[in-house]
């Protein structure tokens, strides 16, 4: 078994184990957010939280009455952030905290766009987004109103970080993680925070540190953009010295308070992903125990590559197909599916995005032997042709949809 294979395995464990505490003891109790915005840039909001018993985020999608008002009712085990979500323009976010018991009132207020004064027009990319101040009332005000100080600061990451070498940009983040502590312990001077509250920010914090600094090797800042670049193999990620990644000795796999924050998840997938990279596909000796037959190390390797050769295995031989009556013709090509499955050719991502196209300039993106898509800090989709290569810059919020879609 190898070493991604084990971890996994302990992760699942623990986590099942976890989770079925939390299922037992902590029977869910109703937190109600009630709020009113000013100024609202739109009518429909949606809410996110990360689901505590169940992989993936939890979305609730409200309209605001006629009075700009809203009332949000959640049955939760435990303390967890929700982020309010504006889609338009811009995405607009502003998270805030709950706990079992509260009753919580905010108040989102929306700077007022003023009119053009020019004839000059400025896109909505070039613009940046409304500025929101928030107020709160009611129980748990006290861990938000420290929130909505603390976020503003936390939020203001510049993705030109990426542009420095692993050791600078560790030490900014490390910094950063310091720093954001020491705003917690004056927090937790000046307001009275619940420990709850704490234990989350506390694997907020942690988390997002060593989230950021493990996913650095997958990312690029270059002309201003900062891009993701993603391949099966892991040849796209940065080379970092091997002492980068021993600050994963500080800081846990498994940690129960963490569980429903958002950062920890995101961790776990990176961290995960990056061990699965590291120890390459599985070999033959790794599933079964070879040592015990006797075989010299070059039958060893022989074993071992024609394993390889045949992995991923055939769709015939994962699922018996014999009673489904298919004739070997039909057999072979469902195999022949299997082992390459279809493109989706550009169009057919145009089509996705939304993009709304002529069939010629369709058929124009269906000529380009090849093309690929990014996913960057940019609010917008569009398409790059530069250099005779066909590129589809997409929203970083687009990774997951697209993995679905696929």
């Amino acid at each position: 078994m190898n070493a991604y294979s084990a971890a996994l395995m302990v992760l699942i464990a623990s986590l099942s184990l976890c989770l079925a505490t939390a299922s037992a003891q902590n029977q869910p109790r109703a937190a109600i957010v009630t709020g009113e915005v000013h100024n609202a840039p739109s009518r429909e909001i949606e809410f996110r939280h990360e689901a505590l018993l169940a992989p993936g985020s939890s979305q609730h999608h409200i309209v605001l009455d006629e009075q700009n008002r809203f009332a949000l009712l959640l049955n939760i085990p435990k303390g967890i952030f929700v982020t309010g979500y504006y889609k338009g323009e811009h995405h607009i976010h502003f998270p805030f905290f709950v706990e079992p018991g509260d009753s919580l009132h905010a108040v989102v207020t929306f700077a007022e766009v003023a009119a053009a004064e020019s004839d000059s027009v400025q896109s909505a990319a070039d613009e940046a987004p409304p500025a929101y101040s928030l107020t709160f009332s009611g129980r748990g005000a006290e861990n938000n109103r420290f929130l909505a100080e603390f976020w503003p600061q936390h939020s203001d990451f510049e993705p030109d970080y990426y542009a420095l070498e692993p050791e600078k940009f560790a030490h900014q983040l490390k910094q950063r993680r310091q720093d954001e502590f020491a705003s917690l312990s004056e927090g937790r001077e000046q307001y009275a925070l619940s420990l709850g509250f704490i234990d989350c920010m506390t694997a907020f914090i942690n988390y997002n540190w060593a989230d950021k600094t493990v996913s650095y090797p997958n990312f690029s800042y270059e002309n201003g953009r900062l891009t993701r670049r993603m391949s099966p193999d892991g040849s796209h990620r940065r080379e970092v010295p091997p002492a980068y990644y021993d600050f994963l000795q500080e800081i846990p796999l498994i940690d129960e308070k963490a569980i429903g924050v958002q950062e920890y998840r995101r961790f776990l997938v990176n961290t995960l992903d990056l061990e699965a990279k590291l120890d390459g596909p599985p070999r033959l000796a790794d599933r079964y125990k070879l040592s015990g037959l006797g075989l010299s190390p070059t039958v060893h390797a022989q074993l071992d590559s024609m394993y390889d050769a045949n992995n991923p295995p055939r769709l015939s031989q994962m699922i018996d197909l014999a009673g489904l009556g298919i004739v070997e013709s039909a057999q072979a090509q469902l195999d022949s599916m299997y082992a390459d499955p279809k493109e989706i050719s550009a169009s057919q991502k145009a089509a996705w995005l939304g993009l709304e196209l002529s069939p010629a300039a369709l058929a124009e993106l269906d000529s380009y032997e090849d093309h690929n898509m990014t996913f960057g800090m940019e609010d917008t989709t569009r398409i790059d042709t530069t250099d005779g290569k066909l590129t589809f810059h997409l929203p970083l919020a687009k990774n997951n949809e697209w993995y679905e879609y696929v």
